[in-house]
Parts: C-alpha cells; sequence; structure tokens
C-alpha cells in the first residue's frame, strides 16, 4: 500500500511539474535565436489599387539560422469591417517567438449578405 501512495505521489509530482512548463500561444512559432529580429525597415507604400485594400507592412521571419525581411503588400480586406492586426515578436522563456499577422474584426452583416448571394 505505501508503494502505490509513493508511486501515484511520483506521478503526481512529474504532472505538476510538467504542467507548469510554459506552451507557446495558439500559432506561433519558437526560433532557437538568442536575439530578437532588428527594428522594422522604412518602407514606401505607394498608392492602393482600391478602396477595398489595406496595407499589410513588412516583417522579420526566421530560416533557421537568420532573419530575413518579407516586404510589405497592399490585400484586400475579406470583410468591410476587416483590420489587420501586424506580426509581431515576443521574447519568452523558451526564446523568441513570431505572432503572425492576422485579420480581426465584426464581420457585422458578413453573414447575412452571403446567404443572400448564395440564395441567388
Amino acid at each position: 500500500m505505501r508503494t502505490i501512495l509513493r508511486n501515484l505521489l511520483a506521478t503526481a509530482a512529474v504532472v505538476a511539474v510538467g504542467a507548469c512548463v510554459p506552451l507557446a500561444p495558439p500559432g506561433v512559432l519558437f526560433i532557437s535565436a538568442q536575439f530578437g529580429p532588428p527594428p522594422p525597415r522604412v518602407e514606401v507604400i505607394g498608392y492602393a489599387p482600391g478602396p477595398e485594400f489595406v496595407w499589410v507592412r513588412g516583417f522579420w521571419t526566421w530560416d533557421g539560422a537568420t532573419y530575413l525581411w518579407v516586404p510589405g503588400r497592399w490585400d484586400r480586406r475579406p470583410y468591410p469591417q476587416a483590420v489587420w492586426v501586424p506580426d509581431r515578436w515576443r521574447r519568452h522563456s523558451q526564446g523568441w517567438y513570431r505572432e503572425p499577422g492576422h485579420w480581426k474584426g465584426e464581420r457585422r452583416g458578413q453573414e447575412r449578405r452571403e446567404r443572400e448571394r448564395d440564395d441567388r
């Protein structure tokens, strides 16, 4: 009985320690660099190709050995209220990680318009 209790406590201790290990937020990529990315580059932004386009600024990515610059671009909004949230790098106890850019915002009326379009 004592052996079972000891094994149970040992297992619980291992699980508790494992639960304390910080995990990366969803959708991020950890890298092993000991230093963060350089400052963002200054980009020349031309005219938007149309009113539904948003400038998506460039960002640094990691190729396993060094940082590489990915230039900015014009991108069409997926829905009218969409707002671009840019990439960003964060320092974590396990190293640096990049949170990829993404669209956010309310899709008010978007579902209704899609249903109306599908009904045609």
